[in-house]
């Protein structure tokens, strides 16, 4: 028995078969890659849409604890149902009200307390010294886009013992570009 050989079996020059593949293996390898980085950014982008609506919610929510916590230590601008909000004449920032009163400053009756702490939080944390009217930093007007603070009490209104419904709205993004818009609030109801 003999020792078997290659000769009956044709070589095939491999490198002439092979030219043009590695350019091909590049080509495939970058265009999975762009779309890697692609699905990374839309991702992104959402994650960044869900960070901002946890802000707003936030700040939403720190603002109607805020004013719950002011209601509830105005007593007497409670029961006078000082606090409720016209929802046809919302609290203007520019300029606030002239018969709004500094009360950081100044002594203030409970009606006038009631103005200014719906004024503060709608407009924004008043500044101690100077003139005050002018400062429009934070607020719901400040802090959330196109924001609203309402207080409302059903149809009977704020006068004695009643429930105080607080709401802070505002419009969030509906989709990427931004072009729609969804109206989100945070509603709180404290009872006296």
């Amino acid at each position: 028995m003999g020792i078997p050989t290659n000769k009956g079996i044709r070589r095939i020059n491999s490198r002439r078969f092979m030219h043009g593949v590695s350019m091909i293996e590049v080509l495939v390898t970058t265009l999975v890659l762009a779309l890697g980085i692609l699905g990374t950014s839309a991702l992104q982008i959402t994650g960044l849409k869900g960070t901002d609506a946890a802000h707003y919610r936030t700040v939403a929510t720190f603002i109607a604890n805020e004013m719950a916590d002011r209601i509830r230590a105005n007593p007497e601008g409670m029961i006078s149902g000082d606090y409720e909000t016209n929802p046809d004449a919302p609290i203007s920032c520019t300029p606030i009200s002239e018969s709004t009163i500094n009360c950081n400053v100044n002594s203030c009756t409970p009606s006038q307390l009631a103005l200014f702490d719906k004024t503060q939080l709608t407009c924004g944390h008043v500044r101690r010294t100077g003139d005050w009217r002018t400062a429009n930093k934070g607020g719901v007007t400040g802090s959330l886009p196109g924001g609203t603070l309402s207080i409302s009490c059903g149809t009977s209104g704020c006068g004695g013992n009643t429930d105080h419904t607080i709401t802070v709205s505002w419009n969030e993004r509906a989709d990427h570009e931004g072009q729609n818009t969804i109206n989100t609030a945070v509603v709180l109801t404290i009872t006296p």
